[in-house]
């Protein structure tokens, strides 16, 4: 039968749609959770020194005291929004040059760095590479919330 033809006649069964099978699948949650809009600042952490995996548990610890803060681990293969901050953790002086080398590869986020030996001479060392804000580690997180929120 050609149905092209506006003469021919129709099957009332194959043309009536409340009849039509199909379904519609839920999709996952993760696929509905990715979609929403997430508004809040990220800040990607940037570990010089992985000992024992320990920026992994540290970024964990930050998701979940720092709610309001998307906190990232920055791997080879990070991709996702640019983030608002860079975290540059474990900071030794001999650093400067792989900081500044971070700093032009991410030029639109601001650059936090922290680690045990960051003092006074190092910081303006850090300031002449970009860095917006260099911190000692360990640092009260609550005071880490109000840097991080403060200049998004």
């Amino acid at each position: 039968m050609d149905l092209s033809r506006s003469d021919a006649p129709r099957d009332p069964e194959t043309h009536d749609l409340s009849r039509a099978s199909f379904s519609l699948r839920p999709q996952p949650r993760r696929e509905a959770r990715r979609r929403e809009v997430d508004t809040r600042p990220v800040c990607r952490v940037v570990p010089l020194k992985d000992r024992e995996g320990v920026s992994v548990s540290l970024v964990r610890l930050l998701e979940r005291t720092l709610p309001e803060i998307r906190f990232a681990l920055r791997t080879a293969s990070t991709a996702g929004p640019a983030p608002d901050w860079l975290w540059i953790c474990g900071f030794e002086p001999d650093d400067v040059e792989r900081v500044h080398a971070l700093r032009s590869a991410t030029a639109s986020a601001r650059l936090l760095v922290t680690g045990r030996h960051v003092d006074p001479g190092w910081r303006q060392a850090l300031e002449r590479v970009g860095v917006d804000l260099a911190l000692p580690w360990p640092y009260p997180l609550q005071a880490l919330r109000e840097h991080l929120l403060a200049s998004v």
